[in-house]
């Protein structure tokens, strides 16, 4: 390039480069880019446009999709879930006692209403049954109740092996008290009642039997007070009998040489079937016959025990 031609071509470049500082200046509407293979020409936003353009972009940042879109959105809680039905006492409430009936049946309150529960595992002299007379040590049964639940608030506890409720609409329960106690055990291990199997085996089954067993070697309670017969199975007169010591079944294998006669020689036998038999002495299969407890087999003082604990008489 000569000398001539670069003052020339410098003042081209001032004298453009002032224009296009002028159009910026005074908002000029249009710029045009050109590039060496295209013609395209692009306008260029005024800075108001662009603080406007600027606005708008961040108000749709800030907005919600629920708000900009149309897309469904997850029902809620309220229009897929039904009122949850009223819920049933658990095992793990606690409800006051409400009274005492006798010595394995109490009364509770179960939603503002006085509720019978007949405590599971456990028999208890009758002190209030129709027809008869108390059975010995009934009273204590009942006393014995008293003290351990009256006035206090207990768990109700099922079993699954076992009904909801017996004959008379009583809920058939553990009764366990605040710090865990059971309620049956305690009276069984006192002396106050015996273990009772109504006809199915329950849970805490072995665990009453031991209870028994202990009790009755130690002479406890209705064990050194009373025979058998007097205790569970009274008269239907209105006097107790006064009897001698009490001859009761164990808990232990028992053989007929090992049961006094005419106390406790009822064997109840549980067959491979699962049918429970029981057989009296001198009946075919009686001397053959060995009581194991740990199946569930028992000896019984009379017909009428076994039969109310749900073994049938063998037919020779």
């Amino acid at each position: 390039m000569t000398p001539r031609l670069r003052p020339a071509m410098s003042a081209a470049v001032l004298a453009l480069s002032a224009g296009l500082l002028a159009g910026c200046q005074t908002g000029g509407d249009v710029a045009s880019v050109v590039s060496p293979t295209s013609t395209t020409t692009t306008a260029a936003a005024t800075p108001v446009e662009a603080a406007a353009e600027q606005s708008s972009t961040a108000a749709a940042a800030e907005t919600p999709a629920s708000a900009t879109s149309a897309a469904p959105t997850a029902p809620t809680t309220s229009s897929t879930r039904s009122a949850a039905p009223e819920v049933a006492a658990t095992a793990g409430a606690l409800h006051q006692v409400a009274g005492i009936v006798d010595g394995d049946t109490i009364k509770v309150w179960i939603g503002g209403t006085r509720v019978g529960v007949r405590l599971l595992g456990v028999d208890t002299p009758e002190t209030v049954k129709p027809g008869y007379s108390q059975g010995c040590f009934g009273k204590q049964a009942s006393s014995k109740m008293q003290s351990l639940v009256q006035s206090k608030q207990v768990h109700l506890v099922p079993d699954a092996t076992q009904g909801d409720k017996d004959r008379y609409g009583r809920l058939l329960r553990y009764v366990l008290l605040p710090d865990g106690r059971d309620v049956s055990q305690q009276m069984i291990a006192g002396g106050f009642g015996r273990e009772y199997t109504y006809a199915a085996a329950y849970a805490k089954q072995g665990t009453f039997r031991a209870a028994q067993s202990s009790a009755q070697a130690a002479r406890a309670g209705l064990w050194g007070a009373c025979t058998y017969e007097s205790a569970f199975n009274p008269p239907a007169t209105s006097s107790t009998p006064t009897a001698p010591l009490a001859v009761a079944p164990s808990a232990s294998s028992t053989t007929a040489a090992q049961a006094p006669a005419g106390t406790c020689n009822i064997k109840g036998n549980i067959n491979s079937k699962g049918e429970k038999i029981y057989h009296r002495p001198g009946q075919q299969a009686y001397d053959k016959t060995v009581i194991t407890p740990s199946k569930g087999e028992r000896m019984f003082c009379s017909e009428s025990e076994a039969q109310a604990a749900g073994w049938r008489a063998a037919k020779r």
